[in-house]
């Protein structure tokens, strides 16, 4: 099975449904599934990239487990919780957000995300599992000051970003022009990050300091 496309009238998607589908590359999940079951796509290894519909709350247990070849996955604001090992073995998921709407993110559910260089967790009040694999040792952890992300952040040792600093290479407590400039001058080469000032500058949280950053910067300037 390579892919599929399943039809608006599906409205869950049960547990083990694809299960172990290893050449599986592609799916589309209508808006129309509100509800996705443990171990739905367990194990399919060939899948690169998948859009989850607005409407899902939960992402269960072992969803995503050992997708080896996940490269992106949005999480729709409807989504409150990532239950234990949802995302387990996704070794090529580089970056990820979750959005406020998340409530709790369950034992595991990042562990051996070999590939992830950051996980940036929008709920200040977020209750994280507390046990070291949840998040890989790899990933910067972008969270708000006072924050559960900065609280497993400093239980663990791991590198911690506020959110408020993000883009503020000026260091003047605001993301203004100066910020757009700063960045467009590492580009080009005439001046140099050191690694602490590659974090901030990563306004978009994609892994990397390029142009897309410095666009985005010039984008929040606009009139509303």
């Amino acid at each position: 099975l390579l892919n599929i496309i399943i039809p608006d009238s599906v409205t869950s998607i049960k547990e083990c449904a694809f299960y172990n589908c290893s050449s599986l590359t592609s799916i589309t999940i209508p808006d129309s599934v509100a509800s996705i079951g443990n171990s739905a796509f367990y194990n399919c290894s060939s899948l690169t990239n998948i859009k989850l519909p607005d409407v899902i709350d939960i992402i269960s247990g072992n969803t995503f487990r050992d997708c080896s070849s996940l490269l992106n996955i949005i999480i729709p604001d409807s989504v409150t919780s990532i239950k234990e090992c949802a995302f387990e073995g996704c070794k090529s998921l580089t970056n990820i957000a979750i959005p406020e709407s998340v409530t709790k993110i369950g034992t595991w559910a990042f562990k051996d995300c070999t590939s992830l260089k950051s996980i940036a967790i929008n709920n200040p009040d977020c209750e994280i599992s507390n046990d070291k694999d949840t998040i890989p040792e790899t990933a910067v952890i972008y969270g708000y000051k006072n924050s559960t992300a900065q609280t497993y952040a400093e239980s663990f040792n791991r590198k911690f970003i506020s959110l408020e600093e993000i883009g503020d290479i000026s260091g003047n407590g605001e993301i203004d022009l100066y910020d757009a400039i700063e960045i467009a001058k590492a580009i080009m080469g005439l001046r140099t990050f050191t690694a602490e000032e590659m974090i901030i500058a990563d306004f978009n949280m994609d892994g990397a300091v390029d142009l897309y950053d410095a666009i985005e910067i010039a984008r929040t300037l606009l009139p509303k």
